[in-house]
């Protein structure tokens, strides 16, 4: 009789650690830490890769700012080059040219008119 009531306190113990133990383990509090935690560094994986990708882009953006400014006409002009209209319109081959037309040469800081005088087109 006495064993048997041992035994029983026994188990009974056993049984109420194992449910202890699984109460610590469903805990709210517990388990609202650990997806804080959990969350705190997805937070801070996804502000990294945030990061990177805009870094990524603006290196992107400067490179094509830089290739774009090295194509702006004013740039271009800035080297050394100029255009010609002739009423109003890009003069692109020396055939769109006859003695006596009047035409504005574009120049980096400025422009000027002038008179074709003489025409000497170039032989392929």
């Amino acid at each position: 009789k006495n064993q048997a009531f041992k035994n029983l306190v026994y188990q009974n113990e056993k049984q109420l650690q194992l449910l202890e133990s699984n109460l610590q383990h469903n805990n709210p509090s517990i388990r609202i830490k650990d997806e804080k935690n959990n969350l705190q560094q997805l937070l801070e994986k996804m502000h990294l890769g945030m990061l990177g990708v805009f870094n990524d882009k603006s290196y992107k953006l400067e490179k094509l700012m830089s290739s774009l400014d090295m194509l702006s006409p004013l740039k271009v002009m800035n080297r050394g080059y100029s255009y010609i209209l002739k009423d109003g319109k890009t003069v692109k081959n020396v055939k769109l040219l006859q003695p006596n037309d009047d035409v504005t040469l574009y120049f980096e800081n400025g422009s000027a008119e002038a008179r074709i005088t003489k025409i000497r087109e170039e032989k392929e």
